[in-house]
């Protein structure tokens, strides 16, 4: 017997009480409904980005550390997970780091990876609970993936999430950008600044593609120095950097 989504379970508890002549308000959607945290934009690009994220199949958040890029994308896909919009969330991102190559640190891909996407998913336990977030994970309704999987792979009632999209390559955007099915979305979030790829990395790819060929579906919002929410001193060094002329190009 085929294991149905949460997508079709909630979908036939709701066609059962419409036979009924019930609506569809039992005790488990209200607590479920419940947990879907409200989520309060900070800045005018942040309400921008909100929008997006509510209404874009495909959305990118880039621009300046701290100005809750990552924040805001993986709390709205926490909600559609609770929400029954979705049934998974994806979460990947390209193997560069500060210190040595993560080929180096010991363990399964998993374990590789997992220091790389830890504040992803401390904001999911955030949003979640940490008994829910764990729920999430044991039964793979939340899970980590290698980027280079990615090729191949297509996503049903998904949402991917693609953290440091600056270091990713315009080859590998082609890969990314083609796996959604209908039923999913793709947030993809990082800093054209703090860039490693040398030449055009998949931030500027992907916007030159957009504005080129006018995608309506995909919405951009690039957020500025005036967009910084983490901390009054996260702002001063941005603007000392950029000062300086030592933003990472």
């Amino acid at each position: 017997m085929t294991k149905r989504s949460q997508r079709q379970v909630v979908n036939d508890r709701r066609a059962k009480k419409a036979e009924k002549g019930k609506s569809f308000s039992d005790k488990f959607e209200d607590e479920r409904q419940s947990k879907a945290k409200p989520i309060v934009a900070q800045t005018e690009n942040q309400k921008i980005y909100l929008k997006y994220l509510q209404t874009k199949q495909m959305v990118a958040g880039v621009g300046r550390a701290g100005s809750g890029k990552s924040y805001v994308a993986v709390s709205h896909a926490a909600n559609k997970l609770v929400n029954g919009e979705i049934d998974h969330i994806y979460i990947t991102r390209p193997y560069v780091s500060l210190g040595k190559s993560p080929g180096l640190y010991p363990g399964t891909v998993y374990e590789k990876m997992l220091p790389f996407v830890q504040n992803t998913l401390n904001i999911l336990k955030e949003r979640l609970g940490q008994n829910d977030y764990e729920n999430k994970v044991r039964n793979g309704q939340i899970s980590i993936i290698p980027l280079e999987t990615l090729r191949g792979m297509s996503f049903k009632h998904s949402a991917l999430v693609i953290e440091e999209f600056q270091n990713t390559t315009p080859d590998e955007v082609k890969a990314i950008t083609t796996r959604l099915e209908e039923s999913s979305v793709l947030y993809l979030t990082g800093d054209d600044l703090q860039s490693d790829i040398k030449g055009e990395n998949g931030v500027q790819f992907l916007k030159r593609i957009v504005k080129q060929f006018n995608l309506d579906e995909v919405g951009i919002v690039e957020f500025g120095i005036e967009d910084i929410v983490r901390s009054g001193l996260t702002k001063k060094f941005c603007m000392i950097y950029d000062e300086m002329g030592e933003t990472k190009q």
